[in-house]
This record gives structure tokens, sequence and C-alpha cells, in this order.
């Protein structure tokens, strides 16, 4: 056998190696992960610190939704994330009066706005099962959310 018959022989046995090797590890790499389910799942009451009432849910896989139940403001709700790790992100979203005076004739009265609170942190579990906060710097505050 002459060397440039070897060095092709050779050559397309690595590559049908290789191949057989690509083949053979196809399943395990296209395979989709079990989706992760959120330990923080479920339902919960939340008693604001500016004293509005919300119900809270965090599905399976971390989302963070919530609406106003009673308070000052006229509608709000909450949408955001908690991660695996407990860290989370989500944003309250209100309506309400801007009651600050209007210059101009007749004071222009109120109007009503939308306002927009960020809350980012780290939740854990306390001793009843129910959810408390500590927020990041610019976080907005701490809070516990009650399970339901």
């Amino acid at each position: 056998m002459t060397s440039t018959m070897l060095r092709r022989c050779l050559t397309a046995a690595v590559a049908i190696a290789a191949l057989a090797a690509v083949v053979a590890l196809a399943p395990v790499s296209s395979a989709e992960a079990a989706p992760v389910v959120s330990s923080f799942e479920g339902t919960y009451d939340w008693n604001s610190a500016d004293g509005s009432s919300w119900a809270v849910t965090i599905s399976d896989n971390g989302q963070i939704t919530g609406s106003l139940v009673s308070g000052s403001y006229l509608t709000g709700s909450i949408k955001g994330k908690v991660s695996a790790d407990g860290s989370y992100f989500f944003w309250m979203s209100v309506t309400t009066h801007d009651s600050f005076p209007r210059p101009g004739p007749g004071g222009g009265g109120a109007k009503i706005v939308k306002l927009h609170f960020p809350f980012h942190g780290n939740l854990a579990w306390d001793a009843d099962g129910n959810i408390v906060s500590t927020p990041d710097a610019g976080g907005n505050q701490s809070f516990v959310w009650i399970r339901q």
C-alpha cells in the first residue's frame, strides 16, 4: 500500500469515527431539559407599606403577576420573575390621581397618572412558609408575602 493510499484510508477512518461520535451524541445534546419548577410557586397576599392590598401569584416557571385588591390607587398590577436562587425583579404599576395644582386658568384640576416602581432583591422562606424579601439597593422596600 502506498503512503498516499494509507493516508486516505486513515483520513476516511477518522472521518467515519467523528461522524459516528456526532450521531451517538446527537440525542443527548438535542434532548430538552425538564423544566425547573419554581419552589416559590403559589398564591400570596401582600399588604404593602403604602397600605394597599395585593393578590400575587408565582407560576411554576417563576413568573410573578399580581393585581391590586384595595388601596388608594385606581388600578394596579405587578409583573416580573423570580429565579431558582430567589433573586427577583418586578414592576409595580399603579394608576392614581395626580393632585398637584396645575397652572393656568381654572387650575387644571387633578389628572390621572400611571406610576411604575421597581422591586428587586432576593426572596426566602420564613418559618411560617411565607416569602420574605431582602431588597437590593434601589429595589424599593422589603416585604412579606403571605402564602394562601
